[in-house]
């Protein structure tokens, strides 16, 4: 006669005291989950110190040379530039770029460049466009934190509240901390942005003439090298001559075509770190992001700036900014050890238990 293991009101109750005991077990484990310091804490702290020092610094200079502040700038920050100026490429969210002003920022980049297994030396290609200035900053800040050999090349267009100011574009806010002795990088070179990188701004004709004439005199006094090719295939494969064979990570900053490419494939990659892409694009204009993931390098998309702060502990839209070393992204969620063993093992008798006496029952 064939045996059954589960048949009888015996096993119906041992099924039922598992159940009781794994729902016990789970409610205990999630009641008793603890905040746990990553093991890098300290570097994240240091580099959002740090986006805090230039954040400051900047502020220092945009008062002092009499910049104006703008209203949708309700943290005062003098980070947040004009919608329309001849510098404007595209429209841009006020609370992304808001939000992207948490100096916590920079202790995302850290999580990234760890999680990425970066160690101190390692060469880190940041293509930024002038949308998110503080993200390109947040990202040289990590670097720096960590010992990173950051290489940039920055564009001089931007969308609406991000650096459109013509004084002071993204290459001039890099230049000025740099002069100031707060961070340290390589500026690669400058590019005109915009559509095709060509630096002719979305008002061209409506309420600016001679847009591209405007970036250009901006990327000549920058006395960066200037990437201004005739397509924007030769953009791209410019940049990559420039970022070098030893870049172990490439950090996108804004949505610059030549970083991104010109197709919506990108909308496919995933904000934040992607150690891996699925889904390729063979095209000569797929962008940098595309050519360096084709190598097998790593890569760091910032763009979805509000789902970034989500996901990683950070708030959106703050009033006041948040200081350094808050958010949830200092921590990881730890378990009680003990109490999951316990409760295998409690699950594991009781279940060893059950086939015994369906086997005496036998």
């Amino acid at each position: 006669m064939r045996r059954k293991l589960f048949g009888g009101k015996c096993d119906v109750l041992v099924l039922l005291i598992i159940f009781f005991i794994c729902i016990a077990a789970l409610v205990l484990m999630v009641s008793t989950r603890t905040s746990i310091k990553t093991s890098y804490h300290d570097i994240q702290l240091e580099a959002s110190s740090l986006m805090k020092k230039c954040e400051d610094y900047l502020l220092s200079y945009v008062l002092e040379n009499g910049i104006a502040i703008e209203p949708e700038d309700i943290n005062r920050t003098g980070l947040i530039g004009p919608a329309y100026t001849p510098l404007m490429t595209t429209m841009g969210d006020i609370v992304a770029k808001r939000t992207s002003l948490d100096p916590n920022f920079a202790a995302v980049l850290v999580k990234y460049y760890m999680e990425a297994g970066l160690k101190e030396g390692d060469a880190v290609a940041i293509g930024s466009s002038g949308s998110f200035p503080a993200l390109a900053i947040a990202s040289i800040c990590a670097c720096n934190a960590m010992g990173l050999d950051a290489r940039v090349i920055a564009s001089i267009g931007a969308s609406t509240y991000g650096a459109t100011r013509v004084e002071l574009s993204l290459p001039k806010m890099l230049r000025v901390l740099s002069d100031g002795g707060l961070i340290d990088f390589r500026l690669l070179a400058v590019s005109p942005g915009g559509e095709g990188d060509h630096g002719v701004g979305t008002m061209e004709g409506l309420m600016f003439d001679n847009t591209r004439n405007t970036v250009l005199d901006l990327a000549r006094q920058s006395g960066a090298l200037l990437i201004d090719e005739p397509s924007l295939e030769l953009s791209i494969r410019r940049r990559m001559e420039l970022y070098g064979d030893d870049i172990r990570l490439f950090v996108n900053v804004g949505g610059s075509g030549a970083n991104i490419g010109s197709s919506m494939e990108y909308l496919n990659v995933n904000p934040g770190l992607s150690l891996k892409l699925d889904s390729i694009p063979d095209s000569p204009t797929r962008g940098v992001l595309y050519e360096f993931a084709s190598k097998g390098i790593p890569v760091v998309n910032l763009l979805n700036i509000k789902g970034i702060a989500s996901d990683e502990g950070l708030g959106v839209d703050s009033v006041p900014l948040p200081s350094p070393g808050t958010g949830g992204v200092y921590y990881r969620t730890g378990h009680n050890r003990i109490l999951a063993i316990v409760s295998l093992v409690l699950i594991l008798a009781v279940a060893c238990a059950s086939v015994i006496i369906a086997r005496r029952r036998g």
